[in-house]
């Protein structure tokens, strides 16, 4: 295994304690969170949903959230918007421009970014890109979240 990878993945189980000991908050008690890092979107239950990472947080957590954003700037509540497709429609691409034409797509995305508002959110910081890219993998994994997919859209 290369070194760097080895060093890399050996602060994982750490981070992931970090991450879920942090306080949790919704998107409209957002004060400060870090530019860089990972964050986790959880259910009413306390479930882990998504993981996601940014360098650029505090705006992406938004655009998960903020009507009027477009199809791709919040990829988990696109995601939760073409699920409710494929469950009342045929839903048969996942291509994002080809799911926006679907009957309903407007209705359902909004609809999932209202949700995915009302959800709380736990954040850690981590600067470097290639850790940042291999532990939100990891903490997907690890949290079993149902709504990490690693396809492409």
């Amino acid at each position: 295994m290369n070194g760097k990878f080895k060093e890399m993945t050996e602060k994982f189980p750490g981070w992931l304690d970090r991450l879920q000991k942090s306080p949790s908050f919704t998107r409209d008690e957002i004060k400060k969170v870090p530019n860089q890092g990972i964050y986790v979107f959880y259910d009413e239950k306390n479930r882990p949903l998504y993981v996601g990472r940014s360098d650029r947080m505090r705006t992406h957590l938004f655009e998960n959230s903020r009507p009027g954003s477009g199809n791709t700037s919040g990829t988990f509540a696109f995601i939760l918007a073409t699920e409710k497709l494929k469950k009342t429609e045929t839903g048969n691409t996942k291509s994002r421009n080809n799911v926006e034409l679907e009957k309903d797509f407007s209705e359902k995305y909004e609809q999932a970014k209202a949700d995915v508002a009302k959800m709380r959110i736990r954040v850690t910081e981590i600067l470097e890109p290639a850790e940042r890219a291999l532990f939100e993998i990891y903490a997907a994994l690890e949290l079993n979240t149902p709504y990490n997919a690693w396809e492409t859209y």
